[in-house]
C-alpha cells in the first residue's frame, strides 16, 4: 500500500466496511470504495494524497485534474472542470466562428514553425573565448584580456581568403558514405574559353577585384592575390630583347627567355586566339611547372584550358565567431 495511504484502514473503519480476512489489501480497498457515498470517497482521496495521475504531477489538488465529483444543484450534472470551462467558453467559440477558426489555425502554424526553425536552434558564438580552466590560470587570462596584445593572437594569423572559379559546376558526386572519395570534376563548357570577348572579361574582372576594398591586390604579382591576366598581360607585353635571367624589368614578365609570346603592346590586347592559346599555355607551363607558383591555370592532358581560378587573401583577419564570417560573406557577395 502507497504509504500515504496510511489511514485508509480509518476510512474504511469509518464507512462500515468489513473485509474477510484473506481479501487483499487492494481488494478491501475497492470494497470500500464501492460501498460508500462520494463524501466518504473524497475524503478518502484526500487521506490518500491523490488517485489521479494527472493531480500527482500537477499540485496534488484532488478535484484540479481529477474527475469531477461534485454536482451542479441547478442543473443536477456533475460541475465542469476548469479545464472543461475553458474550452467550452474560449477555444470552442473560436475554433467553430467562421472566420476565427483561420485566425486560429493560422497562429498555430506560425508557431508551430518558429518552435521548428528558431527557437530549436543553438545559440551562435558571439565570442571566440570559452573558459576551461580556472579564471587565474595564466592561459586563461592571456586568452580574455592579453591576446589581442600580439599579432599571432590565437594562431590563425591570416586574413580571410577569397575564391573565383570559372570553368567548374558546384556540383558533389562522390560518394557520401566514403569521406575518401571526392567525386570525379564536372565542367562547365566554355563556349570559346581563348576568344577575344572572354580575355577581356577576365581582365576586367581582375580590375573588379583590385576596386574592392578588402583585397590589399595593388600590383601584377604571383605571390599576393594572384591575378593570372595581370602577369600574363605584363609578360606578354614585354621586350624580347630583354627576356632571360639578364633581362631588365620585373623577373615575372623576363623569364624565361623566348623569342616568341613577347614584344606585344597594350594596343594588341585582347590577342588573336591562337596566339593567346599558345602563349597562355606556355606561360603557365613554365611558372606552374618549374617555380610551383600557383597561377590559377588548369589544362587537360591535352593542353585545352579547361578551369580558370582567381583566388588571394583579403585584408579581413580570419575569425571563428560566427557574426565576423557572416558579415565578411556579406560583404563579398554585396560587392560581387
Amino acid at each position: 500500500m502507497n504509504p500515504c495511504c496510511s489511514s485508509i484502514s480509518v476510512s474504511q473503519t469509518k464507512i462500515g466496511v468489513t473485509a474477510a480476512p484473506h481479501d487483499s489489501v487492494e481488494e478491501k480497498e475497492i470494497t470500500a470504495l464501492k460501498n460508500c457515498d462520494s463524501e466518504h470517497i473524497l475524503a478518502a482521496n484526500r487521506n490518500c494524497c491523490c488517485r489521479s495521475c494527472c493531480c500527482c504531477i500537477s499540485t496534488l489538488d484532488v478535484d484540479f485534474c481529477a474527475v469531477s465529483t461534485e454536482t451542479d444543484t441547478t442543473t443536477g450534472a456533475f460541475k465542469q472542470r476548469w479545464a472543461e470551462d475553458f474550452f467550452e467558453n474560449v477555444v470552442s467559440p473560436i475554433i467553430l466562428n467562421k472566420f476565427l477558426k483561420w485566425v486560429f489555425l493560422s497562429l498555430c502554424i506560425g508557431l508551430t514553425t518558429w518552435l521548428a526553425t528558431y527557437a530549436m536552434n543553438l545559440s551562435r558564438p558571439k565570442s571566440s573565448y570559452m573558459q576551461i580552466l580556472d579564471a587565474s590560470h595564466p592561459i586563461e587570462i592571456y586568452e580574455k584580456t592579453q591576446q589581442n596584445w600580439f599579432d599571432i593572437q590565437d594562431g590563425q594569423n591570416f586574413d580571410f581568403p577569397y575564391r573565383f572559379v570559372f570553368g567548374l559546376r558546384a556540383v558533389d558526386n562522390g560518394n557520401v558514405f566514403e569521406p575518401s572519395d571526392q567525386g570525379s570534376p564536372v565542367f562547365e563548357p566554355f563556349s570559346d574559353v581563348y576568344a577575344r570577348e572572354v580575355q577581356q572579361y577576365l581582365f576586367d574582372f581582375c580590375n573588379h577585384i583590385d576596386e574592392w576594398a578588402l583585397t590589399p591586390q595593388s600590383e601584377a604579382s604571383l605571390e599576393i592575390n594572384p591575378c593570372s591576366m595581370y602577369v600574363f598581360k605584363s609578360w606578354m607585353e614585354h621586350e624580347c630583347t630583354e627576356t632571360g635571367e639578364n633581362g631588365e624589368g620585373d623577373y615575372l614578365a623576363a623569364l624565361p627567355v623566348r623569342n616568341n609570346c613577347c614584344g606585344y603592346t597594350d594596343n594588341n590586347f585582347p590577342y588573336d586566339a591562337n596566339e593567346f592559346s599558345m602563349c597562355i599555355r606556355d606561360w603557365a607551363t613554365y611558372w606552374g611547372g618549374q617555380h610551383e607558383y600557383n597561377h590559377g591555370l588548369w589544362f587537360d592532358g591535352e593542353g585545352t584550358l579547361k578551369v580558370i581560378v582567381m583566388e588571394g587573401s583579403s585584408t579581413e583577419k580570419y575569425s571563428e565567431i560566427f557574426d565576423v564570417t557572416d558579415a565578411y560573406f556579406k560583404n563579398l557577395l554585396a560587392f560581387f
